[in-house]
């Protein structure tokens, strides 16, 4: 059975020329498929209306990832975008840190996730409301 839903590349590269404001809201590896889309130059933000990214668990700090998107040095994004970033405490795949130390226009924000499931995706964004 083969499927006619677009690849999520071209779903995402659609939402990222769409017009009109928006934000782009990322978990762990999607945080890395979504700063790899906007930082290619036959992609990009698009040329209006992003304003805001938020990841959430994100790899980006490890080397491993970087060396994956070709990067050597410090990870930016487009400007005119602010870039938050969401770090637990035990979450190892983010670190349990923030990106600062690797990505100078990000803003981080640690949150409590609690010990049980301190990457879960659904435990980010209540747990930011409190905090921000």
């Amino acid at each position: 059975m083969t499927s006619t839903a677009p690849p999520i590349r071209d779903l995402v590269a659609e939402e990222l020329h769409r017009p009109g404001p928006r934000v782009v809201i990322a978990h762990s590896l999607g945080s890395v498929i979504v700063f790899d889309m906007l930082t290619r130059k036959d992609i990009g933000p698009g040329p209006d209306g992003l304003q805001y990214q938020v990841t959430c668990g994100s790899p980006l700090a490890w080397p491993t990832i970087h060396r994956s998107l070709g990067y050597d040095g410090l990870l930016r994004i487009p400007q005119g975008i602010e870039w938050l970033k969401l770090h637990a405490a035990g979450n190892v795949v983010a670190q349990s840190r923030g990106l600062a130390h690797v990505a100078p226009d990000v803003h981080d924000e640690a949150v409590r996730n609690g010990v049980g499931e301190p990457h879960s995706a659904v435990r980010y964004l209540p747990s930011s409301h409190s905090q921000t």
